[in-house]
């Protein structure tokens, strides 16, 4: 794999941005990568906008999808 991504918080939050490079990525178009910062404000903006609760926020993010990555 050549390319590598960093997800930020502004492409992981929205659902269908999200969706399509996680498609992306499990296609093995490119690695992803991001930190736990990032992880950390998507958690507190889906809390924020009332996205779902604290408790189903905690849900490891990282893990969604593609249970083999690393955050970075």
């Amino acid at each position: 794999m050549g390319w590598t991504a960093l997800l930020d918080a502004c492409v992981l939050y929205p659902l269908s941005t999200r969706d399509l490079l996680l498609r992306g990525a499990e296609r093995y178009l490119y690695e992803v990568r991001w930190s736990l910062k990032i992880i950390e404000e998507v958690h507190r903006n889906l809390v924020d906008d009332q996205r779902c609760t604290e408790e189903q926020a905690r849900y490891p993010l990282i893990r969604w999808r593609l249970p083999s990555l690393k955050p970075s």
